[in-house]
């Protein structure tokens, strides 16, 4: 269900309900105020949402090069730009 405010609110949010006799139950509350209007754009969600995940997890650990040098992450301004090592 998305979920867009009225003018006084500049963003738009997307949230989870279900229906429970005719209505929308909402899984978490939302933070407005009474009686602000909202539009509501029902869709069917088909399936659980997959987690997000962050991309660069997946790079962690895959460099195993003996050849670069052990303090890298700590000195990394040094060997990028010249900087005096830490």
């Amino acid at each position: 269900m998305a979920v867009q405010c009225g003018p006084s609110y500049n963003s738009n949010m997307t949230v989870r309900a279900r229906v429970k006799n005719g209505g929308l139950v909402l899984d978490q509350p939302l933070l407005l105020e009474d009686d602000t209007l909202v539009d509501v754009d029902v869709a069917p969600v088909t399936s659980e949402p997959v987690p997000a995940r962050n991309p660069l997890l997946d790079l962690a650990g895959i460099i195993d090069d003996p050849s670069l040098p052990r303090d890298l992450s700590i000195n990394f301004d040094h060997y990028l730009y010249g900087h005096p090592k830490k």
